[in-house]
């Protein structure tokens, strides 16, 4: 009687797959966990993607350690992952610094006879990218294209925009424009069309490695795409971004004029400047001394209904008192006090 009772207790502890799907999305890690606790004890598992759900949940919110962890949990429980789960645990890897680990991932899709897609490789190259690994990125891209990944490219894998647009952005941050130069020119001979993204990267990289003349050239490629630079139009265009990497640009390469001509410009087709793109131009007159100009300046973005915040009046108040124009520097001060900024 006894052992009759303990296997009923025991079938009773069992709990069987609902066929009642979770949620495409669990927004909260407790509910994830406690929903991926339910589902690992039912007899039998539900099917995989019910595990995916839960896994790329966690690290949409960012749980990359839980995910990770709840994966492990699932390979002990002999529960066999598919190759969507191999992706999410490589972002997670990726996003946790822990590249050697994600190309382990890797190595472990393709003797799974899995082929990468292209969420696979720009995953792999964001994160060399965001870990401050460029130069292996681009080798990597490079490997796609010609070496070891040439069979996955010829099975109709592409190198889509989005990849083009990390790598491109991560050689900028790295101050190697050429390569990026270079990278822009593939996407342009293999027909594909640069977005505003792309071309901010590339417009703020020659910035600040002093390349102007060719941020010129630049605009002009999305002038003839139709992609202008100077009027408002449908479709991909500069935004107010773009501007003011242009306009900041020129200030620190010596070109305060062409700066002050752009910004002019686009004030009179009616742009909205942010308090952004303001402090931008009142910091390239303050390099120059011109103060008067960079007050006046103050005075009308707020007309305009742009409120300057704490970095605009820092960069002015540091450049007055640089200059031992103390009264005006200190009547700035006292403004910043008065709105709660200081």
């Amino acid at each position: 009687m006894r052992s009759f009772l303990r296997l009923r207790r025991y079938a009773l502890s069992i709990r069987f797959y609902s066929p009642q799907p979770l949620p495409s999305f669990i927004g909260n890690v407790d509910d994830a966990v406690s929903s991926f606790n339910q589902i690992l004890c039912m007899n039998p598992n539900p099917p995989i993607f019910e595990f995916n759900k839960i896994l790329g949940s966690l690290a949409k919110i960012k749980q990359y350690s839980t995910a990770i962890s709840l994966f492990q949990q699932m390979e002990l429980r002999g529960i066999r992952p598919d190759f969507v789960t191999f992706n999410i645990l490589l972002n997670c890897f990726c996003h946790l610094r822990k590249l050697n680990f994600a190309f382990a991932v890797l190595t472990k899709i393709l003797k799974l006879g899995y082929l990468p897609d292209t969420i696979t490789l720009t995953t792999l190259i964001k994160g060399l990218c965001l870990n401050g690994h460029i130069r292996k990125a681009f080798q990597f891209h490079d490997d796609i294209i010609s070496k070891e990944f040439n069979s996955i490219v010829r099975r109709g894998l592409k190198l889509d925009l989005h990849i083009y647009s990390i790598m491109i952005n991560g050689l900028c941050k790295s101050r190697m424009v050429d390569e990026a130069v270079n990278l822009f020119k593939e996407m342009r001979l293999k027909n594909m069309a640069p977005n505003t993204i792309t071309y901010n990267s590339l417009i703020d990289g020659l910035c600040k490695s002093g390349r102007v003349s060719d941020v010129w050239d630049l605009l002009d490629q999305m002038h003839d795409r139709g992609q202008r630079a100077n009027i408002k139009e449908q479709g991909v265009q500069p935004n107010m971004y773009t501007y003011t990497i242009l306009v900041d640009g020129l200030c620190k390469n010596g070109r305060l004029m062409d700066a002050q001509k752009v910004f002019q410009d686009l004030l009179v087709k009616g742009y909205c400047f942010d308090v952004i793109t303001y402090t931008v131009m009142i910091n390239g007159l303050c390099r120059e001394g011109l103060f008067d100009e960079a007050l006046s300046l103050l005075l009308k973005m707020e007309e305009n209904g742009c409120i300057p915040n704490a970095i605009t009046y820092e960069i002015i108040i540091r450049a007055l008192f640089q200059n031992d124009e103390n009264d005006k520097a200190s009547r700035l001060v006292r403004e910043m006090i008065a709105r709660g900024l200081l």
